[in-house]
């Protein structure tokens, strides 16, 4: 999958990209820890990181409510879903354990715990048919 790719995803295919996602970032610490760093020290408005912070927050979340507006649309999501907290919190979740991951990485199962709860949300948010 390309990057232009991500920009069509539809309804549960953006938990299919984040679990891949979350694979490939536990094979990047220092990477990660250093989004997460920057993220942090930029929270105040003013550092000179602050613009791509909020930047990476908001298309995170575009990206993921855009999807499951999709699914939605497509009868696949469950109709009642709101799309934008929805968004809000699994990036939260993945952010979040990412933090706890980079804090204890030897405690902390990050592909494991986050694969685990998109399985759990993919049940909650499906159509019924």
């Amino acid at each position: 999958m390309g990057v232009e790719d991500i920009f069509t995803l539809r309804g549960l295919q953006v938990l299919d990209m984040l679990d891949r996602l979350v694979v490939v970032n536990a094979e990047r610490f220092g990477l990660v820890q250093l989004s997460h760093v920057l993220a942090a020290e930029s929270a105040g408005g003013d550092h000179p990181a602050a613009k791509h912070a909020r930047r990476h927050f908001t298309e995170a979340r575009t990206l993921v409510r855009t999807a499951l507006e999709a699914g939605v649309a497509d009868g696949d999501l469950r109709g009642d879903l709101d799309c934008g907290l929805l968004a809000t919190q699994i990036v939260a979740v993945m952010e979040g354990l990412e933090n706890q991951w980079l804090a204890d990485p030897g405690q902390v199962d990050l592909v494991g715990v986050f694969q685990a709860y998109t399985r759990d949300l993919r049940e909650r948010i499906r159509a019924t048919p």
